[in-house]
């Protein structure tokens, strides 16, 4: 059990470094802790880099590379494990628009679960 009690938390471009640095079982270990820090009907808002991203980073460290070539639990499969593993009840996707096209930048969706 937590200490701490939130309504809601943020994980904004930050799972794939987990993975990175701490695999599958990091990974697992990250969304388990949003859980159980989460108070009942509380949301976690995620924003993953999809697998493509992955491939640009992983030759950065040995344990980089070592861990991106042992991942089973890649970022598409994210949802179905916050839903059927760690507990969470929906999830809505939101979409972003960027105002600008002409500015450069990314536009990911945000996926936000619900305890």
């Amino acid at each position: 059990a937590s200490d701490c009690v939130y309504d809601t938390i943020f994980c904004l471009s930050v799972s794939k470094w987990v993975h990175f640095n701490h695999g599958d079982e990091g990974v697992k270990r990250l969304f388990l802790k949003v859980f159980n820090s989460l108070a009942p009907g509380g949301c976690f808002v995620l924003e993953f880099q999809e697998w493509s991203s992955y491939k640009k980073k992983k030759s950065l460290t040995e344990t980089f590379k070592r861990n991106c070539a042992n991942i089973k639990l890649r970022p598409e499969m994210f949802q179905q494990h916050l839903i059927d593993e760690v507990g969470f009840q929906k999830v809505q996707e939101l979409h972003i628009s960027q105002p600008d096209p002409s500015q450069k930048g990314f536009v990911r969706p945000l996926l936000v679960f619900f305890k």
